[in-house]
């Protein structure tokens, strides 16, 4: 059975995770989560399942973290570890989970829907060696020989191909790849097995928005069904509930915890639609180089002028990689946040923010999930990313915050989200007053 725990942030999902964890002491355990130190939690809040997290400690004598892995799965241990980890399990893994009878917890949902980024010439040479059949226009399945899967280092480094052979070989247990195509060429695409989730007991996916998440869409393709859960908070306690949807009370006053920076002369920039997108920010034109160094003077001046008092490290900014040195400027270069980034508490200090992006998926990408009847819901993964970049902020411990949000589209899908989110915790006080009162 999967289910999905779908709560905002703060809610209380790993917490009610670490309550279950604890309750069931007699299950066996595999938590995966988007980073090494939140894994680390695991480990410290359920002490007495001694969870484990797979290293490299050993790889000086072959026992890297793959066979780690594997002989912890083997011998029964609870584990704690990432998404990067989770996504390299192959077939062997796979019946060692079935046999050992493990729970699956996942904290984030998981990119199960991996570009690649291998030139389309080399899945034509792989083709021709008969490692890589095509089964219908756009789906291929993938089986290198145990040679290369097993015994990579018979590469040298200084081998052509090695670096894609590398990173393709680590998928070959996956068996799918998706060419899809982009302009004259083909984007290739991993999507992983949903053997993988078959193999666990019960699986539990914490996560926020769901149905705008590349993993709703693979379960789509997939067909694969699952039961949306709740969190419940009694005398201080989060446990996962099939009825209650506990709604933490911050999210009552957002919008006066939350100041969206509003000023007609730095926000002009972003009122096209497409502005800020990432081609925008790549475009080399005469043009569009004079609307980069319109934005990187709009957020120097936001930061230098509007917050003049406020330090370097209370500082956040965050724009597309490849725009990154056309939006930088002294005062706020090494306040630098991935705009994807979705779990780290390094920043939670900040509270002075810029985020000088405007997110769309790739057109190609898109019309994949399109061509197999999939919904695709692209302002509420934009709205998700962006929240989820701004909670790794001071607002994550309650303190209210301010941001600049050049992009128009971007500015409006956080005040609508705001606003509905209120309202929730508003009928949410409601009904559970009317509850009583019955």
């Amino acid at each position: 059975m999967i289910k999905v725990c779908d709560a905002i942030m703060g809610s209380g999902k790993s917490s009610a995770a670490i309550t279950y964890i604890n309750e069931h002491k007699d299950l066996k355990f595999i938590y995966i989560t988007p980073y090494l130190n939140e894994a680390e939690r695991i480990v410290n809040a359920c002490s007495e399942l001694e969870f484990v997290q797979p290293s490299n400690k050993y790889a000086e004598f072959g026992h890297q973290k793959y066979q780690h892995t594997l002989s912890l799965i083997n011998e029964g241990k609870n584990i704690a570890t990432t998404h990067a980890m989770f996504l390299r399990y192959s077939e062997t893994m796979i019946e060692a989970i079935k046999k050992n009878g493990y729970t699956l917890i996942i904290d984030e949902s998981v990119n199960v829907i991996q570009d690649m980024d291998v030139p389309e010439v080399f899945i034509s040479l792989l083709k021709d060696a008969g490692w890589i059949t095509q089964t219908d226009t756009d789906i291929y399945n993938l089986s290198l020989p145990s040679s290369i899967t097993s015994n990579r280092e018979g590469f040298g480094k200084g081998h052509c191909g090695f670096d894609i052979i590398d990173r393709i070989s680590h998928l070959a247990e996956s068996k799918r790849i998706v060419g899809i195509q982009d302009g004259d060429g083909k984007v290739f695409y991993c999507i992983y097995s949903k053997k993988i989730l078959d193999a666990f007991k019960d699986v539990f996916i914490l996560t926020y928005l769901f149905e705008a998440s590349s993993m709703k869409y693979y379960f789509d393709i997939e067909n694969i069904s699952y039961q949306t859960i709740g969190i419940s908070k009694t005398d201080g306690i989060y446990r996962f509930s099939d009825t209650e949807m506990y709604i933490p009370p911050y999210t009552e006053s957002l919008s006066s915890m939350i100041h969206i920076f509003d000023n007609d002369k730095l926000n002009d920039i972003g009122k096209p639609k497409t502005a800020l997108s990432f081609s925008w920010l790549s475009n080399k034109s005469s043009e569009y180089k004079a609307k980069q160094n319109q934005l990187r003077r709009n957020t120097s001046n936001y930061f230098k002028n509007y917050f003049k008092g406020v330090a370097s490290e209370d500082k956040l900014w965050s724009t597309y990689k490849s725009g990154r040195e056309k939006v930088v400027s002294n005062g706020y270069a090494s306040r630098f946040l991935s705009y994807n980034c979705r779990a780290t508490n390094e920043y939670r200090n900040c509270y002075v923010l810029a985020y000088c992006v405007n997110i769309f998926m790739r057109p190609c990408e898109k019309n994949f999930y399109l061509s197999r009847g999939v919904d695709v819901h692209e302002d509420e993964a934009a709205l998700s990313t962006m929240i989820q970049w701004i909670w790794r902020s001071a607002i994550r411990d309650g303190k209210e915050i301010w941001i600049y949000i050049p992009s128009k589209r971007m500015r409006e899908l956080l005040t609508d989200w705001i606003s509905s989110v209120e309202q929730r915790y508003k009928d949410y006080k409601e009904n559970q007053h009317n509850d009583k009162n019955e």
